[in-house]
Protein backbone atom coordinates (compact mmCIF):
# COMPACT_ATOMS: atom_id res chain seq x y z
CA UNK A 1 0.00 0.00 0.00
CA UNK A 2 1.44 3.21 -0.85
CA UNK A 3 -0.31 6.10 0.57
CA UNK A 4 -0.17 8.55 -1.50
CA UNK A 5 -2.22 6.50 -3.89
CA UNK A 6 -5.17 6.17 -1.24
CA UNK A 7 -7.74 8.43 -0.25
CA UNK A 8 -6.53 11.69 2.54
CA UNK A 9 -8.46 9.57 4.93
CA UNK A 10 -8.73 5.85 5.08
CA UNK A 11 -9.75 3.20 7.17
CA UNK A 12 -7.40 0.07 7.38
CA UNK A 13 -6.20 -2.89 8.91
CA UNK A 14 -2.15 -2.54 9.80
CA UNK A 15 -0.34 -5.84 8.72
CA UNK A 16 3.06 -6.80 8.13
CA UNK A 17 2.93 -6.32 4.68
CA UNK A 18 2.53 -2.47 4.90
CA UNK A 19 5.49 -0.42 3.72
CA UNK A 20 5.99 1.01 6.52
CA UNK A 21 5.79 -1.82 9.28
CA UNK A 22 8.80 -3.41 9.43
CA UNK A 23 9.73 -6.90 11.04
CA UNK A 24 12.31 -9.16 12.80
CA UNK A 25 12.89 -12.40 15.02
CA UNK A 26 13.77 -11.47 18.18
CA UNK A 27 15.75 -14.12 20.22
CA UNK A 28 14.10 -15.82 23.11
CA UNK A 29 14.00 -15.08 26.44
CA UNK A 30 14.26 -11.11 26.14
CA UNK A 31 11.89 -10.48 28.74
CA UNK A 32 13.59 -6.93 29.39
CA UNK A 33 12.14 -6.40 25.76
CA UNK A 34 15.00 -4.54 24.83
CA UNK A 35 13.85 -1.45 22.44
CA UNK A 36 15.90 -3.12 19.54
CA UNK A 37 14.50 -6.75 19.82
CA UNK A 38 11.00 -6.47 18.94
CA UNK A 39 9.26 -8.25 16.37
CA UNK A 40 7.13 -5.43 14.42
CA UNK A 41 8.15 -1.62 14.06
CA UNK A 42 5.43 0.72 12.48
CA UNK A 43 6.73 3.57 11.59
CA UNK A 44 4.54 6.64 11.22
CA UNK A 45 4.92 7.48 7.41
CA UNK A 46 5.77 10.84 6.10
CA UNK A 47 2.85 13.21 5.86
CA UNK A 48 0.69 11.30 7.83
CA UNK A 49 -0.92 10.50 11.16
CA UNK A 50 -2.41 7.02 12.07
CA UNK A 51 -4.75 6.97 15.35
CA UNK A 52 -5.65 3.41 16.75
CA UNK A 53 -8.54 3.60 18.88
CA UNK A 54 -9.22 2.31 22.33
CA UNK A 55 -10.31 -1.52 22.00
CA UNK A 56 -8.69 -2.22 18.88
CA UNK A 57 -8.20 -5.43 18.00
CA UNK A 58 -4.84 -6.62 18.16
CA UNK A 59 -4.22 -9.95 16.28
CA UNK A 60 -0.61 -11.20 16.13
CA UNK A 61 -0.07 -14.70 15.49
CA UNK A 62 3.47 -16.18 16.60
CA UNK A 63 4.70 -19.05 15.08
CA UNK A 64 7.69 -21.22 14.97
CA UNK A 65 9.29 -22.13 11.23
CA UNK A 66 7.70 -25.34 11.63
CA UNK A 67 4.36 -23.35 11.59
CA UNK A 68 3.26 -23.99 15.36
CA UNK A 69 2.24 -21.67 17.69
CA UNK A 70 4.54 -20.65 20.13
CA UNK A 71 3.69 -21.61 24.21
CA UNK A 72 1.03 -20.14 25.67
CA UNK A 73 3.14 -17.93 28.19
CA UNK A 74 4.64 -16.52 25.25
CA UNK A 75 3.89 -12.78 26.07
CA UNK A 76 3.12 -9.98 23.18
CA UNK A 77 3.26 -6.39 24.34
CA UNK A 78 2.69 -3.25 22.46
CA UNK A 79 4.42 -0.01 22.96
CA UNK A 80 4.07 4.04 21.71
CA UNK A 81 7.99 4.90 21.38
CA UNK A 82 9.73 7.77 20.79
CA UNK A 83 11.08 9.06 17.21
CA UNK A 84 14.46 7.00 18.10
CA UNK A 85 12.20 4.37 19.00
CA UNK A 86 13.17 4.04 22.90
CA UNK A 87 10.16 2.89 24.46
CA UNK A 88 7.96 5.41 26.12
CA UNK A 89 7.17 5.12 30.09
CA UNK A 90 3.57 5.00 29.30
CA UNK A 91 3.76 4.07 26.17
CA UNK A 92 2.20 0.42 26.62
CA UNK A 93 -1.14 -0.25 24.84
CA UNK A 94 -1.50 -4.04 24.62
CA UNK A 95 0.23 -6.86 26.80
CA UNK A 96 -1.06 -10.45 26.38
CA UNK A 97 0.07 -13.93 26.37
CA UNK A 98 -0.94 -16.16 23.34
CA UNK A 99 -2.97 -18.56 25.57
CA UNK A 100 -5.23 -15.86 25.82
CA UNK A 101 -5.39 -15.90 21.84
CA UNK A 102 -7.17 -18.73 19.78
CA UNK A 103 -5.88 -17.84 16.11
CA UNK A 104 -8.99 -19.64 14.30
CA UNK A 105 -11.47 -17.38 16.23
CA UNK A 106 -10.03 -13.77 17.25
CA UNK A 107 -10.37 -12.33 13.88
CA UNK A 108 -13.89 -13.93 13.65
CA UNK A 109 -15.97 -14.31 16.93
CA UNK A 110 -15.90 -11.05 19.47
CA UNK A 111 -15.26 -13.02 22.51
CA UNK A 112 -11.57 -13.89 21.64
CA UNK A 113 -10.54 -10.87 19.91
CA UNK A 114 -8.07 -8.93 21.93
CA UNK A 115 -8.28 -5.71 21.86
CA UNK A 116 -5.87 -2.72 22.97
CA UNK A 117 -6.36 -0.99 26.12
CA UNK A 118 -6.17 2.61 25.11
CA UNK A 119 -6.00 4.75 22.32
CA UNK A 120 -2.49 5.62 19.91
CA UNK A 121 -1.71 8.26 17.65
CA UNK A 122 1.17 7.31 15.54
CA UNK A 123 2.70 10.89 13.95
CA UNK A 124 4.69 11.22 10.88
CA UNK A 125 8.17 9.38 11.91
CA UNK A 126 6.65 8.20 15.44
CA UNK A 127 7.21 4.53 16.20
CA UNK A 128 5.31 1.69 17.68
CA UNK A 129 6.95 -1.72 18.33
CA UNK A 130 4.99 -5.03 18.91
CA UNK A 131 6.84 -7.31 21.08
CA UNK A 132 7.30 -11.22 21.16
CA UNK A 133 8.74 -12.56 24.31
CA UNK A 134 9.11 -16.49 23.51
CA UNK A 135 10.35 -18.65 26.49
CA UNK A 136 13.98 -19.54 26.30
CA UNK A 137 14.24 -22.59 23.70
CA UNK A 138 11.62 -21.37 21.51
CA UNK A 139 12.22 -19.06 18.37
CA UNK A 140 9.55 -16.75 16.64
CA UNK A 141 9.30 -17.49 12.52
CA UNK A 142 8.33 -14.29 10.87
CA UNK A 143 7.71 -15.70 7.83
CA UNK A 144 5.19 -18.38 9.60
CA UNK A 145 3.99 -15.16 11.85
CA UNK A 146 1.38 -12.33 10.86
CA UNK A 147 0.28 -9.51 12.51
CA UNK A 148 -3.10 -7.64 12.11
CA UNK A 149 -4.27 -4.62 13.77
CA UNK A 150 -8.15 -2.92 13.50
CA UNK A 151 -10.65 -4.59 11.35
CA UNK A 152 -11.40 -2.41 8.16
CA UNK A 153 -13.82 -5.02 6.09
CA UNK A 154 -16.34 -6.11 9.25
CA UNK A 155 -18.03 -4.37 12.32
CA UNK A 156 -15.86 -6.68 14.47
CA UNK A 157 -13.41 -3.96 16.19
CA UNK A 158 -12.45 -0.68 14.82
CA UNK A 159 -10.53 0.00 11.84
CA UNK A 160 -7.08 2.08 12.06
CA UNK A 161 -7.20 5.82 10.58
CA UNK A 162 -4.80 7.00 8.25
CA UNK A 163 -5.16 10.85 7.92
CA UNK A 164 -3.11 12.95 5.56
CA UNK A 165 -1.83 15.53 8.49
CA UNK A 166 -2.58 18.99 5.67
CA UNK A 167 -6.41 17.78 5.97
CA UNK A 168 -6.03 17.41 10.05
CA UNK A 169 -7.71 20.89 11.26
CA UNK A 170 -6.49 23.09 13.56
CA UNK A 171 -8.03 21.56 16.62
CA UNK A 172 -6.86 18.02 15.20
CA UNK A 173 -3.16 18.84 14.99
CA UNK A 174 -3.14 20.44 18.73
CA UNK A 175 -4.66 17.41 20.04
CA UNK A 176 -2.20 15.68 17.82
CA UNK A 177 0.45 17.55 19.62
CA UNK A 178 -1.15 17.63 23.23
CA UNK A 179 -1.10 13.65 22.82
CA UNK A 180 2.59 13.22 21.88
CA UNK A 181 3.82 15.40 24.38
CA UNK A 182 2.30 13.07 26.84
Amino acid sequence: MVLSDTPTESSISLHDGLTFVDEQEPPAGDAATSSSNYAWRIQGPNGHVIGISSDTMLAPEVRDEDGYKLPGSTRVRAYKCDKQGNKLGDGLFYDGTLDEMDYKKFRSDRDYIRTTNRGVIIDEDEIVKIFVIAPDGYTMSQEQSRLTIGDSTADISNPVEVVDRDDLSAEERQAVEQANQL
